[in-house]
């Protein structure tokens, strides 16, 4: 008995040791609107809901879609421009501004084009959502972009 009792003490001792040392706290990270600072590459993709016309039609959702790059300023604004599928109809954007709060537990809100709740990961390398707006269905990733610009040559 005392020797299983051991057993079990000296199994338990590691794998304490084992879990406080290796594998990282699911939430030791902490945020702020600092977090997000920079360029982010981001699509959006699902359902929302159509103009004027289309529900006349009898449609009540159609697809949307979006790729572009967000800008963050790290003190709640951000610009984005993009290219946005409506239904197959195509526009593009340029310059459009929003803001956007991050809670110390990483989760926070994007408004502007959309309203979006969303939580930040891997130290405000990426972020994900969801729109929050009424009768849309819409998610969001975002990732942040290599500080290097942009060319033909890369």
């Amino acid at each position: 008995m005392k020797r299983n009792i051991a057993r079990t003490t000296l199994v338990i001792a590691a794998l304490t040791a084992f879990t406080s040392t290796v594998v990282p706290s699911a939430y030791a990270q902490s945020c702020t609107d600092a977090v997000l600072n920079g360029s982010y590459a981001f699509t959006f993709s699902g359902w929302g809901t159509p103009p004027p016309n289309m529900a006349t039609e009898g449609k009540s959702s159609i697809p949307t879609g979006a790729v572009g790059v967000i800008n963050f300023d790290g003190a709640g604004n951000w610009s984005t421009s993009f290219t946005y599928s409506h239904d197959g109809t195509i526009t593009s954007a340029a310059s459009v501004p929003g803001t956007y709060t991050v809670a110390s537990n990483c989760t926070g809100t994007m408004a502007g084009v959309g309203d979006f709740a969303v939580v930040v990961l891997h130290d405000g390398a990426e972020i994900t959502g969801v729109e929050t707006d009424k009768d849309s269905t819409t998610t969001i990733e975002a990732r942040r972009q290599n500080a290097t610009p942009c060319s033909t040559e890369t």
